[in-house]
């Protein structure tokens, strides 16, 4: 992933793909964090790239050979730029990404001698309990911690939504991590105890 339009602002994207060893045939596998919507968009659509975007909400419903089923991520929608865009739910793939890193799923990893910046990045966010004052019922809800540093953290939120999104996780997995609320850290560690 590109990390919004950013990146295309001190490097031409055909520059950028040329430094970065992207060949042309690669260009399906590009997937670009759609923060800055419309300059994100317009990149995408002129190299035929998806772009992605993470929402506040619990999950979507997607068409599958079974039926309707819920997902982490969207079925995917043109935009007005051209481009295709799948939108992924930022706490669920969160609660994935959690699941992941405590080895309950399939095997995530990690390179033994990653950057502190990663380690800071990776550690940015954790999952609170708090009571819904109108409703009186639980509620988790990730939270960024003291205006960390995140966007690490974000890309591999995002990749571990697109590992759904390309059958590489069970939807049925991913969706027992995302329901799970059990109060963590992205690290796994309790932030409130079981009710």
């Amino acid at each position: 992933m590109v990390g919004g339009a950013i990146a295309w602002q001190s490097h031409p994207g055909d520059r950028l793909l040329r430094t970065l060893g992207i060949k042309t045939n690669d260009l399906n596998l590009i997937r670009v964090d759609a923060k800055r919507a419309q300059d994100s968009y317009r990149i995408c659509a002129r190299y035929k790239w998806t772009a992605i975007k993470g929402e506040e909400r619990s999950n979507y419903w997607v068409e599958t050979p079974r039926g309707r089923m819920k997902s982490v991520h969207s079925a995917p929608q043109p935009t007005d730029a051209g481009c295709m865009l799948i939108l992924l739910s930022s706490p669920g793939c969160q609660d994935l990404l959690a699941w992941l890193r405590r080895g309950q799923g399939p095997l995530w990893e990690i390179a033994h001698d990653v950057s502190p910046q990663y380690r800071e990045h990776m550690n940015s966010h954790k999952k609170v309990h708090r009571i819904n004052r109108k409703t009186g019922r639980d509620l988790y809800e990730w939270i960024r911690i003291k205006q960390r540093q995140d966007h690490l953290y974000d890309c591999e939120t995002y990749l571990a939504g697109w590992a759904v999104y390309g059958k590489i996780i069970a939807p049925t997995g991913a969706l027992e991590a995302s329901s799970g609320q059990d109060g963590t850290t992205a690290e796994g560690a309790p932030t409130a105890p079981p009710r």
